[in-house]
């Protein structure tokens, strides 16, 4: 697949919806939760969360002109940083071997696609990144996050919403 036409569609499937909830088997109640479940340090006025990995996912949605897809795929490890009680940015590391698909977990079609050379290449790249640079809201239930998204070794800056 062509790099300049597969980003955009790797960035379709995965920046949109970035969410940390809570791990388990993903019901309704807890697929659209976006707390994680974190370890604080104190440095200052700053906070530190460690990503509890164990009790984190990140939720990603892609579509396609065969349909829409939601999955999920798990954090290798990650922390958040809050500054005077707001959420100012932090890094997650994807491991891209766990991803699976909603309906279908990860004995399917879709997801031996996704892990292949032509998408995601996950033997040769098994972990995607997200550096989050800015986070801007007028509350911390709605906030528009910006930050480098790492895919195959390509970063490109991306602006997703958040809860």
């Amino acid at each position: 697949m062509n790099h300049k036409i597969s980003f955009p569609i790797l960035i379709l499937i995965t920046a949109p919806l970035f969410f940390f909830g809570c791990r388990g088997s993903v019901t309704e109640e807890n697929k659209n939760n976006a707390s994680a479940r974190s370890i604080s340090l104190h440095v200052g006025d700053e906070k530190y969360f460690l990503i509890d990995t164990k009790e984190s996912v990140v939720t990603w949605k892609g579509s396609s002109v065969q349909g829409a897809h939601t999955g999920y795929v798990d954090i290798s490890k990650g922390e958040l940083i809050i500054e005077n009680g707001k959420f100012m940015g932090g890094t997650v590391e994807i491991d891209m071997n766990t991803i699976v698909d909603e309906k279908h977990r990860s004995d399917n079609n879709l997801i031996k696609h996704l892990k292949d050379p032509d998408f995601f290449d996950v033997k040769k790249f098994p972990i995607s990144t997200i550096a989050i640079t800015k986070a801007v809201g007028e509350s911390n239930q709605h906030i528009k996050v910006t930050g480098n998204l790492s895919i195959k070794d390509i970063t490109q800056r991306v602006t997703f919403p958040a809860k």
